[in-house]
């Protein structure tokens, strides 16, 4: 017996009490299936939205004025990050490593036409979103843990290129503040493999079509 329920029965008759104590426990049973449902469809709701603003064609040009999707994509990012997801998602062992592979290939694109813009600057919104983004994927691959490769160059010689190839799961792999040495976007592997790396366009594909069968009408 609670405090509240002995207190109630040292100036209320028992069946009142009985009956106030069911109301109590409905309503707060309600409560949390709302507060449940609520929370799930929020996590999805950020899932979404991500995806959507990924398949935008303007993403990764960086001459257009789109900071918005950068800022937008840092939210979702952000809220994704600190939320709680189970790997499988859609009845996808992969659905996560999915996004990671296309979020790799398109800071890649974005990393690319910074440096032909020539806005490598600190002082730059757009340059300064785009490390933003690269470090939440970072973060991103260290909370869900796929197997990651990533080739970087270990000099600046043009004519001679050393490269370094760096393998391990995302909880190990080192951090890079920005892909500007990666010889190509870093590869995320399909789960429990260590060989079988995902391909953007089969990932894309994946993804595309479970947004657009979700949203079809």
């Amino acid at each position: 017996m609670n405090y509240f329920t002995f207190y109630l029965l040292t100036i209320l008759p028992p069946d009142l009490v009985y009956h106030i104590n069911n109301y109590v426990n409905i309503n707060n049973a309600a409560y949390k299936i709302f507060n449940n449902l609520y929370l799930y469809t929020n996590k999805i709701y950020h899932i979404d939205r991500l995806l959507y603003y990924l398949f935008q064609i303007d993403f990764t040009n960086a001459t257009k004025n789109n900071e918005y999707l950068y800022e937008v994509v840092i939210l979702h990012l952000n809220c994704i990050l600190n939320k709680h997801y189970i790997i499988t998602h859609n009845n996808d062992e992969n659905f996560w490593y999915k996004i990671l592979a296309i979020l790799s290939y398109k800071l890649m694109r974005i990393n690319d036409n910074i440096l032909i813009a020539g806005i490598v600057n600190n002082k730059n919104k757009k340059y300064v979103n785009y490390k933003k983004m690269v470090s939440l994927w970072f973060l991103l691959v260290e909370k869900f843990n796929p197997y990651v490769g990533i080739c970087s160059k270990k000099n600046k010689n043009l004519t001679h290129i050393d490269a370094i190839t760096i393998k391990d799961y995302g909880k190990n792999i080192k951090k890079f503040k920005y892909f500007n040495n990666f010889i190509y976007p870093p590869i995320i592997y399909y789960k429990n493999s260590k060989t079988l790396r995902i391909d953007y366009y089969h990932a894309y594909y994946d993804l595309y079509e479970y947004y657009v069968n979700k949203y079809a009408q």
